[in-house]
């Protein structure tokens, strides 16, 4: 019967369809084949840190939709553990299995238990198949995990194809190696921040990042060395932007990154610097960013905070923590 529902899905996706159809019809089908009271697919947005939810299907509470709008509210809560570890996992309240925030997630949606399994595109984790039951029914087990991997690869061969129809405008604002934004998007999200800041006086910063050693693992290890070295801290750099509101990050030449936080202060700018290098510190390349951090405040008054000025601030200060050696933030 599971084996029927595998290929009666891959039949299904390789019709040709919009991405957004593609991901509703694979969650009607993941819906039955799983004996879920519900599923959810998101896309993760590295560039946020977040797991966005696409769709919606099945028994939903009264703040899900089918397709939403205010994707804010309804993201998935797996990011961390996805980058972690890319396998499929259970969460469940009775008894309890799974993190706070997994176990809180799955109480707002009024379900008992969940099955999550990354979505993996090429070796990297584009997003997660997010499927529940209810409390009175029976909890998801390691052979519903099982399958649950099994239809996120299959999913994941349709969304490759129809990912064609919007693959132009994906290339144009982000980053091809990191899945970050790219150089673009960040100046047009520092302009638009800057905009607002000039309304309404609320604060920009912006954190800039330098990876250390990248010539020498190129030079020693081989280039791929140093492709993994710059996806291990964009991937430091995606978790600790996770839950900043509005934070949008970016790779914006060989070695270097930007995040712009509209409407962040400068000491809690800080703090996410902070956070990105704790979280390289658990990776296999701790010590691996300079960081510089510089916010609108820092002006005084001397004239208008461009975009020019607030990266130059934010460069001098990655520049001189990368004279000092070490992996550490300066402002």
């Amino acid at each position: 019967m599971r084996l029927h529902s595998v290929a009666r899905l891959a039949r299904i996706l390789a019709e040709p369809q919009e991405l957004v159809d593609l991901l509703e019809t694979a969650a009607h089908e993941a819906c039955s084949s799983l004996g879920a009271a519900s599923v959810s697919i998101g896309y993760l947005e590295r560039e946020r840190g977040t797991v966005r939810t696409v769709i919606n299907v099945g028994d939903l509470s009264s703040w899900e939709e089918l397709r939403p709008i205010d994707q804010g509210f309804q993201d998935l809560p797996s990011f961390p553990l996805l980058l972690k570890d890319p396998s499929p996992f259970v969460v469940g309240l009775d008894p309890p299995v799974g993190d706070d925030d997994a176990l809180r997630y799955l109480t707002l949606r009024n379900k008992g238990s969940a099955v999550v399994a990354p979505i993996l595109l090429e070796g990297r984790v584009w997003g997660e198949l997010y499927a529940t039951r209810l409390s009175g029914q029976a909890p998801f087990n390691e052979q519903d995990g099982e399958l649950a991997e099994v239809l996120a690869a299959v999913l994941a061969s349709g969304i490759a194809q129809a990912e064609r129809f919007s693959q132009v405008e994906h290339l144009v604002y982000s980053d091809p190696l990191t899945g970050l934004a790219n150089r673009r998007a960040v100046d047009l999200a520092l302009e638009r921040a800057l905009v607002e800041h000039q309304v309404s006086g609320d604060p920009v910063s912006v954190v800039m990042a330098d990876v250390n050693g990248l010539k020498f693992a190129n030079d020693n290890e081989g280039h791929q060395a140093g492709d993994r070295l710059i996806r291990a801290c964009a991937d430091a750099i995606s978790q600790a932007t996770g839950n900043v509101a509005r934070a949008l990050a970016g790779r914006i030449g060989g070695d270097e990154f930007a995040i712009v936080l509209p409407n962040v202060t400068l000491d809690i700018a800080e703090k996410v610097a902070n956070s990105i290098l704790n979280a390289l510190e658990r990776s296999a390349y701790p010590g691996g960013l300079a960081v510089g951090v510089a916010s609108t405040s820092m002006a005084d008054g001397a004239g208008e905070v461009t975009s020019r000025r607030l990266m130059g601030w934010a460069d001098e200060a990655q520049y001189a923590a990368k004279r000092e050696g070490s992996s550490r933030v300066l402002l």
